[in-house]
């Protein structure tokens, strides 16, 4: 009698162990755990299977607001803020309103601004994977990774590229001329390199960076030289920070 008692409160106690693992598998974000109080920052977006990455150069962000209850960020253009509400891994956003500045360049920010606000506006549910954030419209996904790190980007000019440059014309620069040359980002004090960040055809480069102090150079190839590095520079989470670099070849 005493076995078969024993047997009936084991058995018991595993049916309650299984009912508490089923529960926490369906319940992954009790009100929104992970999800508030980040900035995250859009990769991508569009119909699963067919995503659309965001546009070089621009900026897409959101915050939730645990304590206001809001939601703000920048749509690439313009800035907007509303309310939102979370269930579990249910998202609901409400009364949504964003300024209404006009951005030409990049070519298609405008496009994919209405295209980011129209599936944000309407987002269902959410879900988080190994640092990744993902909202739901229906078909349609917002894919986002969170901002812990500060960016540096900027233009770099380089120049003279012929030993004879007539006053008003300027050659265009050759794209190798840029895959060449590198930022180099170091430490505060240079004792060591952090990253050799690439320069594209169009003269523009983009690193991101841990929040902190740094060194910024370039390679300098042959007689390159700039009176814009070395400097130094401090990257805060989520913030970016412009340094234009104009080289002077030294070709005379």
């Amino acid at each position: 009698m005493k076995i078969k008692r024993n047997f009936y409160i084991l058995s018991a106690i595993l049916v309650l162990l299984l009912l508490s693992l089923l529960a926490c598998s369906t319940q992954s974000y009790p009100q929104g755990a992970g999800l508030e109080n980040k900035t995250w920052l859009l990769q991508s977006y569009g119909e699963t299977g067919n995503l659309t990455a965001v546009i070089h150069g621009t900026e897409i962000t959101v915050t939730f607001d645990s304590v206001q209850g809001q939601v703000y960020g920048s749509a690439g253009a313009n800035t907007y803020s509303g309310s939102y509400r979370v269930s579990d891994n249910k998202l609901s956003i409400s009364g949504l309103t964003w300024t209404e500045m006009y951005r030409l360049d990049p070519p298609g920010v405008m496009e994919q601004e209405a295209e980011y606000l129209r599936i944000f506006k309407t987002a269902e549910s959410f879900q988080m994977k190994n640092g990744t954030l993902q909202i739901n419209s229906g078909k349609q996904v917002l894919i986002y990774t969170e901002k812990t790190n500060g960016t540096l980007r900027g233009n770099v000019t380089i120049g003279p590229i012929t030993p004879v440059e007539r006053p008003g014309e300027k050659p265009t620069v050759p794209p190798e001329a840029y895959e060449a040359r590198k930022i180099m980002v170091y430490d505060k004090n240079r004792d060591k390199l952090i990253a050799q960040v690439d320069i594209d055809s169009n003269g523009y480069y983009e690193v991101g960076l841990k929040a902190g102090i740094y060194t910024v150079d370039i390679n300098h190839i042959g007689m390159d030289r700039s009176s814009d590095v070395p400097k130094e520079i401090e990257i805060g989470a989520g913030k970016t920070i412009e340094l234009n670099i104009d080289i002077d070849t030294g070709i005379r």
